[in-house]
């Protein structure tokens, strides 16, 4: 069976049981686009629906924070795409903001079930902590992955003719690419939302950005640094080609080349 990675996209087509009652929890999603539902399987094996989730939402955290297994099952309802984290990176994930501490913890309280009124002793043995397996490691190499920042409406996330130095998958809400002229005109070039993608032309051809990107709505992003990147495409054809293929549509949409600045190249290059 092949190694997932530490941190990256997957894909399920609809129909498939991403998640499963009662195994042991091992990942942690986000969705990107498409839809599954939240469903418990009760003692006379009928199914009770609890949720369905959407792009922006997350998914199995309770597992991973609680150290039990799993308490439902996630069902894609259509195609799906997520980024998945293993352990180790969900830990640091959580730990690089206190915005997402907050966040998942109020989800949390949210999803899991009310505990009785008056508690006289807590039942610790009810549900032991299961054992886990160990850690995995892959292609993002967790230690250059940053934190996942918001921006408000109308906040500049890149410029144009900047240098090139990070790339950006939109978890929620819009942002609007900008071509920007000389003389202080602006033109419209495309917007992007939940499960797109931006930033990636200027680390593909190692220069500046050739456009502005700022945000329409509040936006949620998750961030990698130009090393996460390269390893990315070096160890994920797939990606590779289609975010290739992207880039190429985007340079003619523009009709402008990224400016190079290789000497922030230099050092990849000479390794």
């Amino acid at each position: 069976m092949t190694q997932k990675p530490a941190f990256g996209p997957e894909q399920f087509p609809a129909g498939t049981v991403i998640i499963k009652q009662g195994d042991i929890p091992d990942r942690f999603y986000i969705i990107t686009s498409g839809r599954v539902e939240v469903i418990e399987t009760l003692e006379d094996q009928s199914e009770r629906k609890l949720n369905i989730l959407q792009a922006g939402e997350y998914f199995g955290e309770i597992g991973l924070l609680t150290q039990n297994r799993r308490n439902a099952t996630v069902r894609a309802i259509s195609d799906l795409n997520v980024m998945s984290m293993d352990r180790r990176t969900f830990a640091r994930w959580v730990n690089s903001s206190t915005e997402i501490q907050r966040e998942i913890k109020e989800l949390v309280l949210k999803r899991l079930p009310k505990p009785p009124q008056k508690i006289e002793t807590p039942q610790i043995e009810r549900h032991p902590p299961v054992e886990l397996p160990p850690l995995e490691t892959g292609f993002f190499d967790v230690e250059h992955m940053e934190h996942m920042e918001m921006f408000m409406p109308g906040r500049t996330i890149v410029s144009q003719g900047e240098v090139a130095d990070q790339f950006f998958i939109i978890v929620e809400g819009v942002v609007e690419v900008i071509a920007e002229y000389g003389d202080g005109e602006e033109a419209f070039l495309d917007e992007l939302s939940a499960g797109d993608y931006f930033g990636e032309v200027g680390l593909l051809e190692k220069g500046t950005r050739i456009a502005t990107v700022r945000a329409k709505t509040a936006v949620k992003l998750i961030v990698f640094d130009r090393k996460s990147f390269v390893g990315w495409m070096q160890n994920n054809p797939d990606s590779q080609y289609e975010i290739e293929t992207v880039s190429t549509q985007r340079l003619m949409d523009t009709g402008r080349m990224s400016l190079p600045h290789p000497e922030l190249f230099e050092e990849e290059e000479e390794k």
